[in-house]
């Protein structure tokens, strides 16, 4: 029995070093093939050529890959990179030029503001924002042509002023939507007399709130015609806030004060799951239509929407007069029809 033992280990050991030398001699003729591929194809002489022909893919080529940094080949790659980006790209023709610069989005590849400027202009949809100097950047805004793109960066106070008074809304909305708005940006907004740029300002409130500073502002001025409006929002926000803060079940306490003394907005209603909805009920409260509208026509997304519209229905909905929009919503999905029917 020992004997046994002893020669079927000597096999397992024998087994293990023969996967072990066949996996270190096909490693080492991967290597040895990577190497010969770096050589061939990104030695600075090829490389030029290659890139003159096919710049985007043998611009790519010139990435990093993911190997250990001591093998050969790594050691290889990085040296011939160095010297195609650092030395070889400068002396291609801008028509490749441009083209490797697009693959790689390298920020110091294009050293020129203008070069960038120039790029930027031949490929707007194309160029990483990231990689534009800050005098490229400025040179761009300057030509009022691309401010549609160039909002979704950090603007100054006075280039996001420009928007306003331009009534670039589309661009005033990308980029709050990205950033949050400074007390002076905010300013802005809310000194502007255009309804839209109101508008926008009003959704931000909604959606974020107000800083302290400029609460106090608003409020310390009297006759202010947006008083009202803001304080309409800031409640928005806060019922908004309240709901997302207290979806979990250990906030039940919690919530269900909340629901006796509050009215809910149709933004906040919006947001209930089927938790909150349950204990907003148990309360003898119902949701607006609108709301209703929303969570019936989530259903199909995840089986908690379904719940979800299941129980409004059989709370609102059975034996009640349905308004025109939620009768089309119902016809429109069977799924909603066999709710509301029981089935």
């Amino acid at each position: 029995m020992g004997r046994k033992s002893f020669w079927a280990k000597l096999g397992e050991n024998a087994l293990f070093c023969l996967y072990a030398i066949g996996a270190f001699i096909l490693a080492a003729l991967k290597e040895v093939a990577t190497i010969i591929l770096v050589v061939l194809l990104l030695n600075p002489v090829m490389w030029f050529i290659l890139a003159l022909i096919w710049p985007r893919f043998f611009g790519s080529l010139l990435k990093d890959y993911d190997t250990p940094k001591w093998l050969p080949s790594t050691i290889i790659f990085q040296i011939f990179k160095f010297i195609n980006l650092k030395i070889v790209f400068y002396i291609l023709p801008w028509i490749s030029k441009k083209k490797i610069a697009l693959e790689l989005q390298e920020e110091w590849l294009i050293r020129s503001p203008k070069k960038e400027v120039k790029l930027f202009k031949e490929y707007p949809d194309e160029v990483d924002l990231d990689t534009l100097s800050p005098e490229a950047f400025d040179m761009l805004w300057d030509m009022r042509t691309y401010c549609d793109i160039l909002c979704t960066k950090k603007l100054t106070t006075s280039q996001f002023e420009w928007l306003v008074h331009s009534r670039k809304y589309v661009a005033i909305e990308r980029h709050i939507a990205k950033y949050t708005l400074s007390d002076e940006k905010a300013i802005l907004l809310l000194k502007s007399q255009d309804f839209n740029v109101r508008d926008i300002f009003l959704k931000q409130v909604r959606t974020k709130g107000l800083s302290p500073k400029l609460v106090a502002s608003l409020f310390s001025k009297k006759n202010s015609s947006l008083q009202p409006c803001v304080k309409k929002a800031l409640i928005v926000f806060e019922q908004t806030q309240v709901v997302k803060a207290t979806k979990d079940a250990q906030a039940s306490q919690v919530w269900r004060e909340f629901c006796k003394s509050t009215e809910l907005c149709v933004e906040a209603e919006k947001e209930l799951n089927l938790h909150q909805y349950k204990i907003l009920a148990s309360e003898g409260k119902k949701i607006s239509d609108n709301a209703v509208f929303h969570h019936l026509s989530q259903v199909g997304y995840s089986p908690q929407h379904a719940k979800l519209a299941d129980t409004i229905i059989q709370n609102q909905l059975v034996g009640a007069q349905l308004s025109d929009k939620l009768e089309a919503l119902i016809a429109a999905n069977p799924t909603l029809k066999k709710m509301l029917l029981g089935l």
